[in-house]
């Protein structure tokens, strides 16, 4: 039998009658989720940024509404078990918004909420359906429809800004390139989130894929949150769209990626510090090759100028296998007609790990 606060509430009855703010751009969506603001009420109201801030610096009253009307909600069973899931259990980062794109509508009807491998093997099953019916039942006792929809106005003037700084097709960028098209693709823009992004996919039931980019504002204009500039969404969307191509391939190559393991030591350090926290090296091949794919599109689009300075920052932040990624994806783009896609080509990328692990001491990275 299930505690008061583990009462099975269903998501209609949790949510009421709100759903995202959307606009469509170029084959774009651009939204503001009420699943994120739920769980960035859950995460406002417990002690997750004093440990990963990973919350928003900004200020601007829709936080201060949010803090007004959660706040006798600290003691919550959904508030106290997300800070011990995320201070206990490696819930941190993109797994809480990722978790929380599966509190859908359709668990209403398989009573599952259907949790990715990845997140499992994460976090375990018991502990994200327990979550994810904390989740529910605070929506529930929060009233939480009456405070999204109550700021409507606000939601549909961040989502509006955004869009209107999309001038290019971004989609059309990243399908090209990878040879690969998803189902759909979706920008979540969430207030309360740190200026950063996350990346997450859903798989529909014919094997095709929805993929999401869930970030937080970079600055404020006004009493707006902004999330950014045409500039600055190619890049993030480049990059965070980019794991949904990349990610799968390296999984599907996990055995000849992890025989040159010992690359990763060299820059663990880096890797496992401060913004990056990348402390695997499967999660940092990911990571070198998202970003050296990235800097490529920029290198058509932007020029040779922005390519340079953006290899030159990824080195400083580690990525030091970068340049020679970047150097085997000149053979990609040069064969097209050989490599019909990126995972046509992917096995090519492996063997510039080996290559790179087989280079002596002082040979350079």
């Amino acid at each position: 039998m299930r505690s008061d606060t583990q009462r099975n509430v269903s998501f209609a009855n949790a949510f009421g009658n709100v759903e995202p703010v959307r606009k469509t751009i170029n084959g774009l969506n651009i939204m503001v989720d009420p699943r994120m603001e739920l769980l960035a009420a859950v995460q406002f109201m417990s002690g997750y940024n004093d440990r990963t801030y990973l919350l928003t610096n900004e200020q601007f009253s829709y936080k201060n509404d949010m803090s007004e009307y959660f706040r006798n909600f600290r003691s919550h069973a959904a508030v106290k078990y997300f800070d011990t899931l995320s201070s206990k259990y490696n819930f941190t980062y993109d797994a809480p918004p990722a978790a929380t794109l599966y509190v859908t509508a359709q668990y209403d009807e398989t009573g599952n909420f259907g949790f990715s491998e990845y997140l499992i093997n994460r976090t375990g099953i018991d502990k994200l359906d327990k979550f994810a019916r904390y989740l529910l039942q605070f929506s529930a006792d929060t009233d939480f429809s009456r405070f999204y929809n109550e700021h409507m106005d606000f939601y549909e003037e961040v989502v509006e800004r955004t869009a209107a700084v999309m001038e290019d097709d971004l989609i059309g960028d990243i399908e090209n390139y990878y040879g690969i098209k998803q189902n759909s693709y979706n920008i979540i823009l969430v207030p309360m989130f740190h200026p950063g992004g996350f990346a997450s996919r859903l798989e529909n039931k014919d094997g095709s894929f929805d993929i999401y980019s869930i970030q937080g504002p970079l600055g404020a204009d006004g009493d707006i949150p902004v999330f950014g500039t045409a500039g600055s969404f190619g890049d993030l969307v480049y990059h965070e769209f980019g794991h949904s191509f990349v990610n799968p391939l390296t999984e599907k190559y996990r055995d000849e990626v992890n025989k040159h393991q010992k690359l990763y030591e060299p820059i663990a350090d880096k890797m496992g510090s401060g913004s990056n926290a990348y402390g695997s090296w499967e999660t940092c091949v990911n990571e070198h090759i998202v970003r050296a794919v990235t800097a490529r599109l920029l290198l058509t689009h932007e020029g040779g100028e922005i390519y340079l300075k953006t290899l030159d920052q990824e080195r400083a932040k580690g990525f030091y296998y970068i340049n020679d990624i970047c150097k085997k994806l000149e053979e990609f783009e040069a064969n097209r007609e050989k490599f019909g896609s990126f995972e046509e080509f992917y096995p090519e990328l492996e063997n510039v790990l080996k290559n790179l692990s087989e280079r002596e001491p002082g040979d350079g990275c």
